[in-house]
This record gives structure tokens, sequence and C-alpha cells, in this order.
């Protein structure tokens, strides 16, 4: 089976990764004007066929194995984001039209992507989305510590979320979202690469220190990880 790996950050980011080495990154920053597309080589040792890659997922050799459990954060109650995704939304439908709409933005995006390069798409998505999910994800005290490490070079140290039961409204929707066959037709356009799997998704949170370094996410049968 072929699995198409969802990790959405607290700041409502998202990467479409390619295993041909190929990193397209999804972001939402009020601070950065369009043209929003820029692009580098592949570099500091990620090499063709690896990407650098934020993870929530981690390798399946033995490592350290350290978790620190939920961190019972305290936070302040809001009341619930107004946006909701509808059954049969799709990416398209959340996507910054003044990017995604250029159909030549879109070809070097798809270019930039399959020749092995970096892609950064700032204000990737509409704010409505972005904004909801950054305060469903920053109210919720489900967050747990997971750090490892590998003989082979490999580490991370970052918060996740992993169990359903204490997934964000707008999270679960955004999962659903993904398992659509319009996103996967539209990822599989974008990457060059076979998205029809299983959609499996989960939440990552960075504070000051915490990392992944270089991997590919390539994990079975994963064909891109978003």
């Amino acid at each position: 089976m072929k699995y198409n790996i969802v990790t959405l950050q607290l700041l409502a980011a998202a990467a479409a990764i390619s295993n041909n080495g190929g990193v397209c990154a999804f972001t939402t920053s009020s601070t950065t004007q369009h043209p929003a597309i820029s692009s580098s080589t592949a570099q500091n040792g990620v090499r063709k066929g690896s990407v650098m890659a934020s993870g929530g997922f981690g390798k399946t050799a033995a490592g350290s194995g350290m978790s620190k459990g939920k961190k019972g954060m305290k936070k302040k109650s809001r009341k619930a984001p107004s946006y909701e995704l509808k059954s049969g939304t799709k990416i398209q439908d959340v996507l910054n039209p003044d990017i995604f709409a250029d159909p030549n933005t879109v070809e070097t995006i798809k270019t930039q992507i399959r020749n092995g390069e970096i892609c950064v798409i700032r204000n990737a998505f509409i704010p409505e989305f972005a904004n909801a999910m950054y305060e469903e994800l920053d109210d919720t005290d489900a967050w747990s510590k997971n750090e490892d490490y590998f003989n082979d070079g490999y580490g991370f140290k970052h918060n996740n979320v992993y169990s359903k039961s204490d997934f964000s409204p707008l999270f679960l929707q955004a999962n659903e979202m993904f398992e659509t066959e319009e996103t996967k037709e539209f990822m599989s356009e974008l990457t060059g690469r076979d998205c029809s799997g299983e959609s499996v998704g989960a939440p990552s949170y960075y504070e000051v220190g915490d990392h992944s370094l270089p991997h590919t996410d390539h994990v079975g049968q994963r064909s891109v990880g978003e």
C-alpha cells in the first residue's frame, strides 16, 4: 500500500516532499510579499534523492527512544474557530488563489520540485484557514515531547499529537481533505509521484531548540510527505 504522510505544523505550514529530491514548502507568513516562490539547489549535506523534512514520524531503526509524555500546558480557553472545512473540500479550496490560480507559477513550482530543488511557497494558504488551524493547535494541551537519535546520524526533537482522540476538529477535517481524490491528484501532478494511497496525518510543534535532521521521510511505500 502506498502512503502519503501528512504533517501539519503549528504554524499551519505544510511541505510537499517528493522522493526525487525536490522539496516544496507551503508556508503562511504575513511578512513576505508575492511573488512568493524562492528556490535553491539542495545543499548542506542533503543529497539528491534525500530531502529536508519536518517530521512527526520517527524511523523504525533502533534509537534511544525518549518520550516525555504530555506537556499538560495550561492555556486560556478560546472560542472555537469560525472556519470549517466542509465534506469534500480539496486542498485547492484553501490554497492562496493569488499564487495557485496562475498557471505559470504552478508550472514553476512543478519544475523546481521535479528538478530536485528546494521550492518555498510563502503565504500558500488562505488566511482564514491558516489562522483557524493555528488557533486550534495553539489551544491544545495534548502535545508530547518526542526525542530520538540513531547510529546513522539522524535525530529529532519536537512535540507531537499522535492520538486522533486529541486532534482538533479542524485538523480532523484537514486529514479528510487530504484523503479526497482531487487532493491526491493535485499532489501527484505537482510532485510527479503517485499519491493515490492512504493519507495519514499528525501535527508537530517545534519549540526553540527542537529539530529534525536531514531525512527522506521515506517509510515503506510513502511517496510524498506533506
